[in-house]
């Protein structure tokens, strides 16, 4: 392996690794607004629920961009061919997050975060009909 793509791999690596530990973080902030989300439907503050359902939407599609990254930046090693013309990376790992969303089940995933955090909050809501939650 050529110093170049030593390099390249290393960075890939630890690019990867990076994005692995933001996706990591999101789903921890998932679970603590799914949390807040039923401190508010508790309190009666349905606004504030549908506030956070909004921002739960838009960082599980974040969720979901930064793990296609994750694995499409491990790739981009396999898939570079060294030339005698500049190389557009941009355009290497954007070829590559498409190949992983053809061949990725995450969509499912994606829908199955936004479906607990609904269910949390009616479980929630359903059972301050009967008490409190």
């Amino acid at each position: 392996m050529s110093s170049a793509a030593t390099k390249l791999a290393t960075a890939a690596d630890a690019t990867s690794t990076e994005a692995q530990t933001l996706v990591l973080d999101m789903r921890k902030a998932l679970s603590s607004m799914k949390s807040l989300a039923v401190e508010y439907e508790r309190a009666g503050k349905p606004d504030k629920v549908k506030q956070l359902e909004d921002a739960v939407q838009e960082l599980v599609a974040s969720y979901e961009d930064c793990a296609y990254l994750a694995e499409a930046v491990k790739k981009v090693p396999g898939a570079y061919q060294p030339s005698d013309q500049a190389t557009d990376f941009r355009k290497l790992i954007d070829v590559e997050v498409e190949k992983v969303k053809g061949t990725s089940r995450s969509s499912g995933h994606k829908d199955q975060l936004i479906r607990q955090f609904k269910e949390a909050v009616w479980v929630c809501a359903s059972e301050t009909l009967v008490s409190d939650c």
